[in-house]
């Protein structure tokens, strides 16, 4: 699990992790951004984050299930629009925003731009 920070502020949060009985699948059980920081690409910045530490862990797939309703809407842009490029794996820069900073959840703290 991964916590992001804008401005000092807590923003968000991400949770991967391996997934049972496969070689180098994972899975993203949980993406959140706080309200007050939707917009400002912290989701983009936690999931591309996400994406480099499964990959630094020979993951080659993530696993992010969904719902059909109404209230998922915003999980579903995730789908359609991946903070990583498949074809030279570089981070996609969309929105710039302040340095967002992601903590791990054993404490170590790393700065990380969109």
């Amino acid at each position: 699990m991964f916590t992001a920070e804008v401005d000092g502020r807590f923003a968000g949060y991400v949770c991967v992790g391996p997934t049972p009985l496969t070689h180098s699948t994972w899975h993203l059980y949980w993406i959140c951004v706080h309200p007050r920081a939707q917009g400002r690409g912290v989701g983009r910045a936690l999931q591309a984050h996400a994406e480099a530490f499964v990959r630094s862990r020979g993951g080659e797939r993530i696993v992010l299930e969904t719902s059909a309703s109404a209230a998922y809407a915003r999980a579903r842009l995730l789908r359609a629009r991946p903070a990583t490029r498949r074809s030279d794996a570089s981070p996609t820069t969309t929105v710039p925003v302040t340095t967002v900073s992601c903590t791990a959840a054993r404490g170590r703290r790393r700065a990380m731009t969109p």
